[in-house]
């Protein structure tokens, strides 16, 4: 036991410390590819993607690996594959939502907030990331509540590959900052087939007891409610992190031009 816990430990550690190696490396990439203008939109509309991820996920994440961890440690299978299948349906719901809404409300409204009409498109690009991102978090959650954290390192490594890859592929191409964050979407899309075909590779009893579960729709309601209650600290916690560190990304583009802004989101890693 304690060997297991040592190395989930240092599984997340590494990942940790990769991942963020990673970013760096995008960023810098980014800067090297992109002009001054298209780094600035870049820099702005960061923030506006983690929280609308954060948003969609619904803190679902480390609310499934709670409960998953403390169903499977009580022998309560059953329950467990209710509260994934409940959190699948929640993130599809919520990814879809959020999605819509960034391309059709918040990102114009953005775009009339900061009187840019370039902001206009990569804005709405983050929307076709969100249900992406929002179903991955469960497959992690999940990885997570049965202690596989190479899964999810091996999850995570195949969208930051595939993004940064993505990425300079698309901007070479000439799309610039289109290319670069339409990267992401195409990094959590690999990223979700990844967690998809390890669920059904290596915990194939969960997609079975999913499949044989009988719910009327409340009791769905009910495991529906449990889960949001305990995801709302969550999700507040992470919002107000992410305030902290981007607002004055946010506040920026109302006083000074976009270009400015690239040199302090090249600054600022």
């Amino acid at each position: 036991m304690v060997n297991n816990f040592l190395k989930n430990n240092l599984a997340i550690l590494f990942g940790n410390v990769f991942f963020k190696i990673g970013g760096y490396i995008y960023k810098f990439l980014m800067v090297y590819l992109l002009n001054n203008y298209a780094y600035g939109i870049l820099t702005i509309i960061s923030p506006f993607q983690n929280i609308l991820q954060t948003l969609a996920a619904g803190g679902l994440p480390p609310t499934i690996s709670k409960y998953v961890s403390e169903y499977n440690a009580t022998n309560q299978k059953e329950n467990s594959y209710k509260l994934i299948l409940v959190s699948i349906k929640i993130a599809i719901l919520l990814g879809i939502t959020f999605g819509l809404l960034m391309i059709f409300f918040i990102a114009p409204l953005l775009v009339k907030i900061y009187n840019n009409n370039s902001l206009l498109l990569p804005l709405q690009i983050i929307g076709l990331i969100v249900p992406f991102s929002a179903i991955v978090g469960v497959f992690r959650g999940i990885f997570q509540g049965t202690y596989e954290m190479t899964h999810i390192l091996t999850s995570r490594a195949i969208e930051q590959i595939t993004m940064i890859l993505s990425a300079i592929v698309l901007i070479i191409l000439g799309f610039s900052v289109v290319g670069a964050i339409f990267g992401s979407v195409i990094g959590f899309f690999s990223s979700l087939i990844s967690v998809i075909i390890i669920l059904h590779k290596y915990f194939l009893d969960i997609f079975q007891g999913m499949l044989k579960l009988k719910m009327d729709f409340k009791e769905e309601i009910k495991i529906a409610y449990k889960i949001i209650s305990f995801s709302i600290p969550v999700i507040l916690t992470a919002i107000s992190e992410i305030g902290i560190y981007s607002m004055t990304t946010t506040i920026m583009p109302l006083f000074i031009t976009i270009s400015e802004i690239g040199y302090f989101g090249i600054a600022e890693p």
